[in-house]
């Protein structure tokens, strides 16, 4: 009988003991498994229980984890979603103010027909002209509306000049408006296609050339551009996989990067404009943006002055 009890005991233990054993396998694999149920009042016991409140505690902490990451994404959306209608509000004001001069355009071309004051040829040419000036607000109102208009990350393909064309859309009434011009220059354009999610391209690459806009002097220049893709190696902090990158570039005439405060550009709320014209806002979202598409956004001074923003998309996408 004392040999079967004690023959007994032993294969307990060596249940118990592996039980334990795959309990801390599965925790080291990234598991959270269930709880080892031993009974008694010996040190394997205490063990278990021990091991048990570890699992509990970890289980825990991935949960908050979880729940933090969730809370950040959501943190994220809200500062972008400010920081579109905060550009919305600007471009809204600017569209506003510029239709003004082709309805007065408009009408005073059909007014000289109606009354008869322009036939024939005449007639015809001032149709025309009203024509094109109702083609411009409607242009204004649509490249307005695009922005606005935001759904679920959906990447799909579109000509690489097609993301400059809208933000020079966009903003070209903006740039006029501070008596700086506005180039988009689409000489090294290639014909290959880009998969991305345009909505999100085009708000990053608006908030990187209203950067520019605002930074340049009156009578400056504001330069949009699109390289031949390339395999670049990406930055580390980037975190971007391998492969062809397209690079964006907008080039300004303005003072530069700020002097020591290089490294606080793309910090959340650095703002070198006066009060009430920055949020602080653009440049980190537009990074934020750029890796989210699994490129990145970088700045580099120009000499004599100015500033030029390399935006990288990769050529296939992230997804």
């Amino acid at each position: 009988d004392e040999v079967y009890a004690a023959s007994r005991s032993r294969g307990q233990l060596w249940l118990a003991m592996g039980a334990l054993v795959t309990l801390a396998r599965q925790v080291g694999a990234g598991q959270v498994p269930g709880p080892v149920e031993l009974h008694g009042r010996d040190e394997l016991v205490d063990l278990a229980s021990e091991m048990n409140r570890m699992v509990e505690l970890l289980s825990a902490s991935r949960r908050r984890e979880v729940e933090e990451a969730a809370r950040a994404g959501q943190l994220q959306e809200h500062l972008r979603n400010a920081d579109r209608l905060a550009t919305m509000g600007m471009l809204m004001a600017r569209v506003a103010h510029d239709v003004g001069t082709p309805l007065n355009v408009i009408g005073s071309r059909l007014d000289r027909v109606l009354a008869g004051r322009a036939t024939g040829d005449a007639a015809l040419r001032d149709v025309r002209i009203a024509n094109e000036q109702t083609e411009r607000i409607t242009g204004a109102i649509r490249s307005l509306l695009d922005f606005a208009h935001r759904a679920e990350v959906a990447h799909s393909e579109i000509a690489p000049e097609e993301l400059l064309r809208r933000t020079h859309e966009l903003l070209v009434t903006v740039a006029r408006a501070r008596s700086v011009k506005l180039v988009t220059d689409l000489s090294k354009a290639p014909r290959t296609k880009l998969r991305t999610d345009p909505q999100l391209a085009l708000q990053a690459m608006t908030n990187v050339c209203v950067n520019a806009i605002h930074a340049s002097p009156t009578g400056g220049e504001v330069t949009l551009r699109v390289d031949a893709p390339t395999d670049v190696e990406p930055p580390p902090w980037a975190m971007a996989a391998p492969g062809p990158f397209l690079r964006y570039s907008v080039e300004d005439r303005g003072p530069g990067l700020p002097e020591g405060k290089q490294h606080l550009i793309f910090e959340l709320f650095f703002t070198t404009k006066p009060v009430g014209e920055g949020t602080g806002l653009g440049l980190p979202i537009a990074r934020s943006i750029s890796q989210d598409l699994g490129g990145w956004l970088e700045a580099h001074p120009v000499t004599p002055n100015g500033t030029r923003f390399d935006f990288y998309l990769p050529v296939n996408g992230n997804a």
